[in-house]
């Protein structure tokens, strides 16, 4: 399904070149090369661009070859998306024998041995290996018929083949050119193609979204079923990993706190600051332009346990006062200050050590960016918040609880008042005067 001619020039670019941009600037200067049935395309040997696979398939032959091109031409039109193509070969005109077998077994041989002996005249075989200088075998002598003479279709009309008798191929075959597709792929049984092509956005997801867009676009028949792999599927399956993972972290850091602390309450109460670690996180990321990929999950998986543990030291030493017999502000503000400088020390220096990952300065570093980009934000953010948020849900809950204590114990007091079931108070006994 390719073509005969065909050439691959290698480029060493120099250190530091923006591979992505370097690929687009060849794009453009070779397209005046890409016409008259020639096509051009321009990638990295490693790194760049990420693979785009979008699988085709359908029963109907015709539809599948409509659907494949509108798909092609649509993906061709988004913008970071380069090296645009699909293997549904174009259909090439074939030569095809079909043998008698009556006629065939006439010439002393059946229909596969025919169509062997054609294939052995315009492609070759070695018939014998004579000994030469005492060589058993070492010296092949290989035999075909002469390749100028075989110029066009007719002339595989006039091979001579048959075993005891030689006929002409077309004495006892039927000849006819056809156009076919050089390959047929299939997916589940049915005939389907794959379109390809290169990612050079740094937002693969927001290009594989594009993708899928354009081709919901389309209005593409019932009968053709479209698919997205390659780098798409890859991050799908990632992030529903990687959120899984995150939900069963989340419920095993809930079920530690609540042994340790002995409460339902105080543990949900924590984990109120994870809402905050993600507002920093997604605020970095629009900040720095960096995508929502894969280690920036990684990077959220990371936070839960960094941004929990800043609220389970703060709320610890208040239960602590708390059981002293502290009221709820007054543990909150006595609890608040000594733990709000290790706290914070710590936090500034994660910050800082995970600063030079953040920053980036090479081209291979932009995976850890993400992650480093992510775990700063959150980190600063649920920081700065928990030592607000976390101490008022805490305040509004403890305290609340208390006063809807005293509300329902004041109520079963009056209840009892109106019954007349409340005893008078016993007298203390009177000191006798001296």
């Amino acid at each position: 399904g390719t073509a005969a001619g065909s050439a691959t020039i290698i480029v060493n670019l120099a250190p530091g070149t923006d591979l992505d941009a370097q690929t687009e600037e060849f794009l453009d200067a070779l397209a005046p090369v890409a016409s008259g049935g020639y096509s051009v395309r321009a990638g990295t040997v490693s790194g760049g661009g990420s693979g785009l696979q979008v699988i085709v398939s359908s029963e109907d032959e015709a539809a599948l070859a409509s659907a494949t091109s509108e798909i092609t031409a649509a993906i061709n039109t988004i913008d970071g998306i380069v090296n645009v193509q699909n293997d549904l070969a174009e259909e090439a005109p074939e030569l095809q024998i079909e043998v008698d077998p009556a006629k065939a077994i006439a010439v002393g041989s059946t229909t596969a041995q025919l169509a062997q002996e054609v294939r052995n005249l315009l492609l070759g075989q070695t018939p014998i290996r004579p000994t030469l200088d005492g060589r058993v075998g070492a010296t092949p002598v290989f035999v075909r018929i002469d390749p100028e003479t075989v110029e066009d279709p007719d002339s595989i009309r006039d091979l001579l083949v048959g075993t005891f008798q030689k006929q002409r191929v077309a004495d006892v075959a039927t000849i006819t050119q056809v156009d076919t597709q050089a390959t047929v792929t299939r997916v589940d049984q049915s005939p389907a193609a794959t379109i390809t092509g290169d990612i050079l956005a740094e937002d693969t997801g927001g290009a594989s979204a594009a993708v899928q867009t354009a081709i919901d676009g389309l209005g593409l028949p019932s009968t053709v079923t479209v698919e997205l792999a390659g780098i798409t599927q890859q991050q799908t399956e990632g992030f529903t990993d990687l959120g899984f993972a995150m939900l069963i972290s989340i419920g095993v850091v809930y079920i530690v706190m609540v042994i340790v602390f002995g409460s339902l309450l105080d543990p949900f109460i924590i984990l109120f600051s994870l809402p905050l670690a993600i507002i920093g996180a997604i605020a970095a990321l629009l900040i720095t332009g960096l995508p929502l990929g894969i280690s920036a999950m990684i990077g959220l998986l990371m936070l839960i346990g960094i941004v929990v543990t800043n609220a389970i030291v703060l709320l610890d030493l208040v239960e602590q006062l708390r059981r002293k017999g502290y009221s709820v502000e007054h543990a909150l503000y006595q609890g608040g200050r000594p733990r709000a400088r290790p706290i914070l020390m710590t936090a500034l220096a994660t910050i800082l050590a995970l600063l030079p990952l953040a920053l980036g300065v090479n081209k291979g570093s932009i995976i850890a960016a993400e992650l480093g980009t992510v775990v700063i934000g959150g980190l600063f953010s649920s920081t700065l918040l928990t030592l607000v948020v976390v101490p008022v849900v805490y305040s509004l809950t403890h305290g609340g609880r208390a006063r809807l204590a005293r509300i329902l114990d004041r109520g079963d007091h009056d209840e009892q008042a109106e019954s007349g079931s409340l005893e008078a108070p016993a007298t203390a006994p009177q000191t006798p005067a001296a």
